[in-house]
């Protein structure tokens, strides 16, 4: 998760990102979960022709990826919310 937003939900906060995953309604086969890093974690597009990736949730909360060239939408194609 790159960011969230209480626009659509204001009960959100970093304090209940952790059980975000029962409010969100996502494409069949994907799922959300929460983990705290022990270190830092650096998204790089540097190895991918620099294609980075950013999606929304149905809660407007943004997302973001270097996933070695397969963009989200080939992964939800056929959802129309996405």
């Amino acid at each position: 998760m790159q960011s969230f937003t209480q626009h659509w939900d204001p009960s959100l906060s970093e304090h209940n990102l952790a059980h975000l995953a029962s409010r969100l309604n996502l494409p069949d086969g994907w799922g959300f979960r929460a983990q705290i890093l022990d270190e830092d974690m650096e998204v790089s597009s540097a190895m991918h022709d620099n294609l980075a990736h950013v999606l929304q949730d149905d809660l407007h909360n943004v997302y973001q990826g270097s996933d070695a060239g397969r963009a989200f939408g080939q992964l939800c194609r056929d959802y129309e919310r996405w």
